[in-house]
């Protein structure tokens, strides 16, 4: 790096490994903090998004229709980042959020998934349930959202035209 790149560049890497060697501990945590399980999760994400899409090939399927498998696959990967995104939020930020907390973070991942756990549990309890009615309202919108967040990475211009629909 020194010989072959300018010099901000190994000023870089030395920053770089002197904040990472400082945050060990914290590293330490945060991993005793996760399960094996949360691990493997990660492994499969990074291959689906590391590994496999670079290798998809970017030729039409049927040509003029812009359906490539490597176009299929970033639809895969980015459908299932933001569903990994929102599940690691809910377990590790707000791992003691409300049902409101669940309605929303639970609908960008996944709102009928959300919508049915949020109906059993309020199957269970007595008494008032509307924090339940709202939270599955929340769960809803946040479909809404997602949708919009997927129109906007793939297709800003079309996003643009109807914002106003979501």
């Amino acid at each position: 790096v020194v010989c072959e790149k300018d010099p901000w560049m190994a000023i870089l890497v030395v920053v770089a490994v002197l904040l990472l060697t400082e945050m060990k501990d914290k590293f330490i945590q945060f991993t005793k903090s996760m399960n094996d399980e949360e691990f493997i999760n990660l492994a499969k994400f990074m291959i689906i998004a590391g590994v496999v899409l670079p290798m998809l090939p970017k030729t039409e399927l049927i040509e003029g229709s812009g359906l490539t498998p490597y176009s299929i696959w970033l639809a895969t990967v980015v459908i299932s980042g933001i569903s990994y995104a929102s599940y690691l939020v809910k377990k590790y930020v707000f791992k003691d959020g409300g049902v409101i907390i669940t309605g929303i973070l639970g609908g960008i991942y996944s709102s009928t998934a959300t919508c049915i756990i949020l109906g059993k549990k309020a199957k269970d309890k007595n008494g008032d349930l509307s924090e339940y009615v709202a939270a599955i309202f929340c769960s809803i919108a946040m479909m809404y959202f997602r949708i919009l967040i997927l129109l906007g990475i793939f297709n800003f211009e079309l996003m643009l035209q109807y914002w106003y629909l979501f």
